[in-house]
């Protein structure tokens, strides 16, 4: 399960996260996408009950992280999707403390 900690996956407008201004051109460079192709985040929506992880594997989820903030130009203000740490993660800050 996941942590109660959610972020929302946002950039800011004209970032790509790599310097060179063209938003929504490519995927940030560590971060969130690195996150979740490494097990340690997990995409998905709040529902109801909370937290809904998508049922994407990590390259799928990460491309469909990408498509939802380039369809709100970088500027999802938590409608694209939200992020929750994987038990991984927790381990890993546990870990770290």
């Amino acid at each position: 399960m996941t942590s109660p900690g959610v972020t929302v996956a946002r950039r800011p407008p004209g970032s790509t996260g790599n310097g060179e201004g063209d938003a929504g051109r490519s995927a940030p460079r560590g971060g969130p996408p690195a996150s979740v192709v490494g097990g340690l985040m997990v995409a998905g929506d709040l529902g109801d009950d909370g937290f809904v992880r998508w049922p994407e594997a990590a390259p799928e989820m990460v491309r469909k992280v990408v498509a939802q903030c380039e369809s709100f130009g970088w500027a999802p203000l938590g409608a694209a999707c939200w992020l929750a740490n994987t038990e991984a993660s927790d381990e890993r800050a546990r870990a770290t403390l």
